[in-house]
Order: structure tokens, then sequence, then C-alpha cells
């Protein structure tokens, strides 16, 4: 789609919101349309190629639990940002925290959103960066949202300068399951892990959640479960939900 300056102007006439933190480090606008979201990407926080890049991935495969891209957005013959599908009467995970929703509708998302992340991790890529405000619960599960910043393994040192990160910093599938992980947890004790771990120290830390939650549960499984997962093993945390239909007793033991 390439814009003109009068569907520019009524694009900006739009009901919009924007996403300008430093937590989250991304500048966007995103206007909202009846079916229909537009974004528009501020490209000086970010590289263009490779953010056009991931969006052009996202239009070529099937993701399953993301809002699809159906066009990506041009101005002037210069990328400008993408407009995907309008999940509607959808709540963030962290709007879902005290919200009136069953046991069956917390795990359904949970589970929705790791067949989301699974098909990326196949893909050799990563999300990196997953919190609470980029996880969409509605009737029909669970969404995953702000794709366009996935992150190839070409990106290394890209990121390393963009996020003045050093090397044993940078993201990986590990740092996925944990940030999946805790945000899953978030959800089902109805409790934002995210915001008392940044609270304490600005830092994911998998001992203070473990010191917080474990001697609050009666369940042995979820006590080795962390214990793995402390000790660096890749164990996606739906898998740990439905060994042996355990999700089905979660609400009773966390």
């Amino acid at each position: 789609m390439q814009l003109t300056e009068n569907n520019l102007n009524t694009l900006q006439q739009l009901d919009y919101k924007t996403n300008n933190t430093k937590h989250h480090n991304t500048k966007s606008i995103i206007y909202i349309a009846e079916n229909y979201l537009y974004k528009i990407v501020d490209s000086s926080n970010y590289y263009p190629k490779e953010f056009e890049r991931n969006i052009d991935f996202l239009i070529k495969n099937e993701i399953p639990n993301t809002p699809k891209i159906l066009d990506k957005i041009y101005y002037n013959d210069i990328f400008y940002g993408y407009i995907m599908e309008y999940i509607k009467d959808g709540i963030t995970f962290k709007e879902a925290i005290l919200k009136t929703l069953t046991i069956e509708e917390r795990i359904k998302a949970i589970i929705d959103i790791h067949k989301t992340l699974k098909v990326l991790h196949s893909h050799n890529i990563i999300l990196g960066d997953i919190h609470l405000d980029d996880l969409i619960i509605n009737k029909n599960g669970g969404y995953i949202t702000n794709l366009d910043y996935i992150r190839y393994p070409e990106d290394k040192e890209k990121f390393i300068t963009c996020y003045n990160i050093k090397e044993n910093e940078i993201p990986s599938v590990y740092t996925d399951i944990v940030k999946t992980m805790i945000a899953s947890l978030s959800l089902l004790i109805d409790m934002s892990l995210e915001d008392l771990i940044h609270s304490k120290n600005n830092c994911i830390s998998l001992e203070y959640i473990y010191n917080m939650i474990i001697p609050a549960t009666r369940n042995k499984k979820l006590k080795d479960y962390f214990k793995k997962i402390m000790d660096g093993e890749l164990i996606y945390f739906d898998d740990f939900l439905k060994e042996n239909n355990y999700y089905k007793e979660v609400q009773k033991t966390i």
C-alpha cells in the first residue's frame, strides 16, 4: 500500500494509541480502524531493513495465534509500517489479571501462545523481549502481538550495538521460554510477576520467583520444573502444564 497525502491525512483522523516507552524500547503509532490496525513505525529506533524483513516473513509464513499481516505501507516509496488484523474484544495478559476468567480460558490462552513460540523457534527465530502487554486473550484463546521485532541469528552484532548489551546478555530461546513462563504464571496466579521483578531488581530473576512462589505451592512437580529451568533446561511451560493432565489441577496447587 502506497500512502498519498490524502489517505495519510485520512489515516491520521482515526483513533490511535502510542507505544513510546523506554522499557520496551519501541516507538510506534497504531491507528485503529473497524477491522484493521495500521502500525506506523519509527525506524530511528531500529534497523529499517530488518524491520521490513520481519514483516515479509510474517506475511509469507502462517504463524498461529498472531494478528495476520495484510499489507506493508510505504510513503514516498519508503517503508512506513504495515496493516494487520484487529483482534477484537481482546485484553492483554496484564489487563486480564484479576479479571473474571475461568482456569480453562487461562490455560487455553497459555497453550496458544506457546504454539506461536514453538513455530518461531522452529524457524530459528526468537522474540527476545516478551511482556504481559504483548500477549492477548479473548474468548477464542491467546495471541502474541508485536512480532515485528523478531530476531534472527544474524542480528546478533546489531543488537549488541542497538541495545548496548554484552554478548552474554543477548536474548535466546531460553530467554523466550523463561519470559513466557513468567507471563503465563502471572495469568494463572492473578499477579504481575513482571512488575514485581522490575520493582525488585529490574531484571529477570528465577531465584526470586522461585523463593516467592514455591513456598506457597503444594505441588512437587512445579518445584521440580523450576529447578530444571534454573539449571538452564529448555522446557516450555505449556508442556509442563499438559504433562499428565497437570493443568487440570493447576488451580488447586498454585
